[in-house]
């Protein structure tokens, strides 16, 4: 059955083409070529398969073969870190001292521990259990929760929910985004990053990752509008270039901060920011 590439999520459109296989799940790879909405797999039942096993199984196994320490050195864990700074700088404007925080998605925990570095009352939620128990013993005041994102069941609400490349990996995001609407308090505002697949002559062919959706931003944005959000802020991201980062390095070492507002990241355009982020809020709350 091909009920996931009947009709587009984002726009409504009916014409998809195939693109190529998700090498990783074994599975088509369809564009909308109205919206720009990378879809995976035709059958809904049998992606969500897919995924469970392969989340059950290898996603976490396979980073901690190729280097991931519970030191938080590791390469990966410092690139993580080093988007956090650049993150809570987008951020920022959207919390306060008392802020309630939920991320969705916490990983190996890079984002919760500097959450809870700045005081923030922080609870994450994430499956796989090792990380779960690792940052059960790393965390001082801060909670992690294991569960799926399907599973979640929370009696709390939030000011504020962070999702940092995990809304592109949900195979029915926009029931998510009808059902986490329970855990927000009014005026909690939603912020997501996935990566961006409008880039020009990307060196990345979004067939590797295990996403079930990669996305445009005029995806993204109609998804979360489809489910009343109303979108605070959408704008595009990416490494800056060996010059910017020469500026920025010499810049600091004469003021103390970073020329660039979003440092380590770069504000960029759609054309070349490789990845989203937008701040929502639902509207029936707020």
């Amino acid at each position: 059955m091909s009920d996931r590439i009947l009709q587009c999520i984002s726009c409504g459109s009916t014409n998809f083409k195939y693109y190529a296989e998700n090498k990783t799940l074994k599975v088509p790879i369809y564009i909308c070529q109205n919206c720009k909405l990378h879809v995976a797999a035709e059958s809904q039942k049998q992606l969500d398969d897919i995924l469970k096993k392969f989340y059950e199984n290898d996603f976490w196994d396979k980073e901690r073969n190729e280097g991931l320490d519970d030191s938080h050195n590791d390469t990966y864990s410092v690139g993580r870190k080093r988007l956090f700074l650049s993150q809570i700088k987008y951020v920022k404007k959207f919390l306060t001292e008392n802020s309630k925080v939920l991320e969705i998605g916490s990983g190996h925990g890079e984002t919760l521990i500097e959450l809870e570095k700045l005081n923030f009352q922080t609870i994450g939620v994430e499956p796989d259990l090792k990380n779960v128990e690792h940052l059960r013993k790393t965390l001082k005041k801060s909670k992690i929760i294991q569960s799926t994102i399907e599973n979640l069941d929370i009696d709390q609400k939030f000011d504020f929910i962070w999702m940092s490349h995990v809304f592109e990996h949900l195979s029915n995001p926009v029931s998510f985004l009808n059902n986490i609407k329970k855990s927000m308090n009014k005026n909690c505002y939603l912020f997501i990053e996935v990566p961006n697949v409008t880039k020009k002559d990307d060196y990345r062919t979004f067939t590797i990752a295990p996403h079930a959706y990669n996305y445009s931003g005029l995806a993204l944005q109609n998804i979360l509008q489809k489910a009343s959000y109303k979108i605070i802020s959408c704008d595009y991201f990416g490494p800056p270039t060996k010059s910017k980062g020469g500026i920025n390095k010499i810049y600091r070492k004469i003021s103390k901060k970073d020329f660039y507002p979003f440092y380590p990241k770069m504000l960029l355009d759609t054309d070349t920011g490789e990845d989203i982020r937008i701040i929502a809020q639902h509207s029936e709350i707020s």
